[in-house]
């Protein structure tokens, strides 16, 4: 079978980019970084969107559940445009509200609430946590972000479920007792969150 004589540039591209952005060098950095107490994890995702690269440095103190993030936007040389405070995590990009979703779950922090971040890694919003992190994400238009928190009512579990804007307004609160889905219109637009089924806290 003969190949079309764009495929091999175009296969050349990509594998290109994914040495890139899996490779054991990201920008000079290591992808992997150990020290006596910690290690670091490194891993990057090109956001055609920005026209910028994310860097991520995941930081875990060993024997320990401690982790957390350090985020940095780069341009295509490696330049650093935007550095973000350090983040418990989950986060979530929003190419759409040219933002970050960190979610800064609370069951192995002390963490009080999720936090939206702007491209100039300033806090647009807070979120006050209102249970037991369970999950959290974003609708597929990356327009909306979602909380999920587990918690029990007469000894079987529940799924609380907070959406909000980009702003940090709530627009919805639903409690789920068994897996499920919600509807939620914003905008205009009208989205389907389905959820597993609910799990105890801890």
């Amino acid at each position: 079978m003969s190949v079309l004589p764009w495929v091999l540039p175009l296969l050349g591209t990509l594998v290109s980019q994914m040495a890139c952005a899996e490779g054991p060098d990201l920008f000079g950095l290591p992808a992997l970084e150990e020290t006596k107490d910690q290690i670091i994890k490194r891993s990057m995702v090109h956001v055609p969107e920005w026209k910028k690269w994310l860097v991520s440095e995941k930081h875990g103190i060993k024997n320990s559940g401690n982790i957390w993030y350090e985020l940095s936007l780069r341009e295509q040389d490696g330049t650093i445009s935007t550095r973000f405070p350090a983040l418990i995590g989950p986060y979530h990009l929003s190419p759409t509200n040219q933002q970050i979703f960190a979610c800064e779950s609370n069951v192995m922090n002390d963490a009080k609430e999720a936090l939206i971040l702007d491209m100039k890694g300033s806090v647009v919003s807070k979120i006050k946590h209102e249970g037991f992190f369970g999950d959290c994400g974003t609708t597929v238009d990356k327009r909306l972000y979602w909380l999920v928190y587990r918690d029990a009512v007469n000894e079987k579990p529940v799924t609380d479920v907070v959406v909000v804007t980009m702003q940090g307004n709530v627009i919805k609160r639903m409690r789920l007792y068994k897996k499920g889905s919600i509807q939620v219109e914003y905008g205009g637009q009208k989205y389907t969150l389905y959820f597993p089924t609910p799990e105890l806290p801890g």
